[in-house]
């Protein structure tokens, strides 16, 4: 049989507007893919003294030394699946809704061989294990291992189902419904997201076991209800995304809670700040959508503009024209988020986090900055005119000292201009460890 490897790959992301709001259907997020890549390869096999009823999953993952063992098979109620006592709750997900999805289309495969491999930039400064810069891990893991089985067993299914499945995964390994821009992102790149019902997802994961049994059926009614708006976004030419990945980090979820318990105690006031907060995250979807169009179709007024600006700190660019537009409407939207941190006693932008924004904003070229996603003290982002402009606030984060802060180090990322997940056949061993060095199925 000849050699055939699947080698699927989906982006991290980086919500640059919408924290918060996005939880809260119809309100839009705005989230950014980034070069940073997840990676799950995967090599089917068929062995014939083994039970065709059975499917064995190993899954690698060299970056943190572990090895996991799985066993699906099919039953009466549906599919189950069984693991060795120190498993991961997102692989397991993954596989159990994937392969249960996928069992009648799987054909003669017994065995199935998954490595697992994310780009460095997804746990910054700590390393692998020890800390994670906000770029979505656990997306990209749910994401890329749910994609690559479907790539193995189902070629030709949409991409919306493999999303949907992958998203329910990710619900039921996190024990939550969020908000999902995160494997939104994953599948598709950068988009303009609203959130989908929750209600028929919670229902679903908080009656499943996690080892099953999955029926077709049952999930299959789960995905054809979701109404998730994706919207993919295009970034304009010559801006670049760089992350400040920062020694200090936050929890979310307590941070999530602790706002939406604001909110609900306070209706009248934060109601006022939440459509505030909302029309500034509208504004910088339309103006990104205006930029690019500006940068496609007139690309010198575009390109001067932009040439112009970029050794200009960008309190000095004026009011008129797409990159002042832009940036008035990213000032909107973070100044709303802090303004609701605030009233909430949450720290989305802490004090320390405001004086490293700021000297950001002073280093030419800054089109603007803010604290992604929940905010709080994991990172900070900030928005470049060029390439130039990104070396300048580099040089300036590494000079930047705070005895709260930490260090800052700025994490070798771009836009990813693709359009999300991505796939490749090898036919080759040697073709994957040229790709894959770690790689040992």
């Amino acid at each position: 049989m000849a050699y055939k490897a699947i080698a699927v790959t989906v982006p991290g992301k980086v919500l640059v507007s919408g924290g918060y709001l996005i939880v809260d259907r119809p309100n839009i997020g705005i989230s950014l893919a980034v070069s940073a890549r997840f990676h799950c390869v995967g090599v089917a096999e068929a062995k014939t003294e083994t039970d065709n009823e059975t499917l064995q999953v190993m899954v690698d993952s060299p970056q943190f030394k572990k090895k996991w063992r799985y066993l699906l098979r099919d039953t009466p109620d549906g599919v189950v699946i069984q693991g060795d006592v120190d498993q991961n709750k997102f692989v397991e997900a993954a596989l159990l809704l994937s392969i249960a999805y996928t069992w009648k289309q799987r054909a003669n495969t017994t065995h199935l061989h998954l490595h697992l491999q994310a780009d460095d930039e997804f746990y910054g400064n700590a390393g692998p294990g020890k800390g994670k810069t906000g770029l979505g891990s656990s997306a990209g893991l749910v994401s890329s291992v749910v994609a690559c089985v479907f790539k193995h067993f189902s070629g030709d299914v949409s991409l919306s189902t493999i999303h949907a499945i992958a998203q329910i995964a990710h619900c039921k390994a996190q024990g939550k419904i969020g908000s999902g821009f995160d494997v939104a992102s994953a599948m598709y790149g950068s988009v303009r997201y609203i959130r989908y019902t929750p209600t028929p997802v919670q229902k679903y994961i908080t009656d499943l076991h996690p080892t099953g049994p999955v029926r077709f059926e049952a999930l299959d009614s789960v995905i054809s209800g979701f109404d998730h708006d994706i919207v993919p976004l295009s970034f304009p030419d010559n801006l670049c995304l760089v992350l400040g990945d920062i020694s200090k980090g936050s929890e979310t979820p307590g941070m999530v809670a602790n706002v939406f318990k604001w909110k609900n105690c306070n209706v009248e006031n934060s109601n006022v700040m939440w459509k505030t907060s909302a029309d500034a995250n509208e504004a910088v979807y339309t103006e990104l959508r205006n930029m690019f169009v500006e940068s496609q179709e007139n690309p010198e007024r575009y390109h001067a503009a932009l040439d112009n600006l970029k050794t200009k700190v960008s309190t000095e660019w004026g009011e008129e024209g797409v990159f002042c537009k832009l940036r008035d409407a990213m000032i909107r939207s973070r100044l709303a988020l802090r303004e609701i941190g605030r009233a909430s006693d949450t720290e989305i932008e802490p004090a320390q986090q405001t004086d490293l924004l700021e000297a950001t904003l002073r280093s030419p070229g800054v089109l603007a900055a803010a604290c992604p996603g929940a905010g709080g003290y994991d990172a900070i982002f900030a928005v470049c005119l060029g390439s130039s402009s990104r070396d300048l606030l580099t040089k300036t984060w590494n000079e930047y000292t705070s005895p709260t802060q930490g260090t800052v180090r700025a994490l070798e990322i771009g836009i990813d201009q693709g359009n999300g997940l991505k796939a490749q056949v090898f036919t080759s061993k040697d073709a994957v460890l040229n790709a894959y060095p770690s790689y040992d199925v």
